[in-house]
């Protein structure tokens, strides 16, 4: 008797952020307004996207770290997590993703030479079930 690898079938899941391109780029300084924001917040993208949303929590994980959890007005069910980490140095970095359980996509922050850039990437290779 032989059993399939996962119990779980292995559809692939819609695409929640197919209108946003593959790579856009993002300034600290829009990133840094979102933990400034009180309720509804936006983030501008250098495509001339405005991502709006409403905060949901707001988490001091400790004194360097802040977390943000945003509700995504433009994209059913989407969450963007966003973390700022304070370094020893006085610099700041992010952190965080775009994403829904639902759909099998995700926007990932990533910095690259002191530049911020959300790169889209399929939910299964970062993120588990």
């Amino acid at each position: 008797m032989t059993y399939p690898a996962s119990s779980q079938e292995n559809f692939p899941k819609p695409s929640l952020f197919h209108q946003l391109p593959d790579k856009a780029k993002c300034s600290a300084a829009s990133l840094e307004g979102l933990f400034t924001g009180t309720k509804q917040v936006s983030l501008s993208l250098n495509t001339g996207i405005h991502i709006r949303g409403e905060i949901m929590t707001k988490v001091f994980q400790s004194a360097s770290v802040q977390r943000i959890n945003i509700k995504l007005m433009d994209f059913p069910g989407g969450i963007f997590s966003l973390s700022r980490i304070s370094l020893e140095d006085g610099s700041v970095r992010y952190s965080g993703r775009m994403f829904s359980r639902d759909y099998g996509d995700m926007m990932v922050l990533v910095s690259d030479n002191g530049n911020y850039y959300f790169i889209k990437t399929t939910r299964q290779l970062v993120m588990t079930e």
